[in-house]
């Protein structure tokens, strides 16, 4: 899908990618990476990937350098309230998401992650 489209209008300098799937979102990147230009790949990830009980520790990419292909990862969190703590909603995640490809972090975060007992 990705050569189709790419055939059709160029290919990619930014990619945005939402995928639950570690290594579909690896998979993505690696198609981008043989092109011959600079793609910028965003990675949107959720809060389990900063879970102290995980695998991934805090701000650690889980993807290999890939040539050509810039890659960063945007971690979705949630908003501690007055009555406790809530996930984002559509548009603070839409917004967080620009706000991070603008900034061009290796890692961001939208919300917080912490303390992560707090979460919902």
């Amino acid at each position: 899908m990705l050569a189709s489209h790419a055939a059709r209008v160029g290919h990619p300098t930014l990619v945005v990618a939402w995928l639950h799937d570690e290594e579909l979102a690896r998979a993505a990147a690696a198609r981008v990476a043989g092109q011959e230009n600079f793609c910028r790949f965003f990675h949107i990830r959720s809060s389990s990937a900063v879970d102290p009980a995980g695998n991934t520790p805090y701000g650690e990419c889980t993807f290999a350098p890939v040539a050509n292909v810039g890659h960063h990862q945007i971690i979705l969190g949630f908003h501690i309230t007055c009555e406790g703590s809530r996930w984002l909603t559509h548009a603070e995640i839409a917004s967080g998401v620009l706000v991070a490809i603008g900034q061009q972090e290796d890692t961001a975060i939208v919300g917080t992650v912490s303390p992560w007992e707090n979460r919902p």
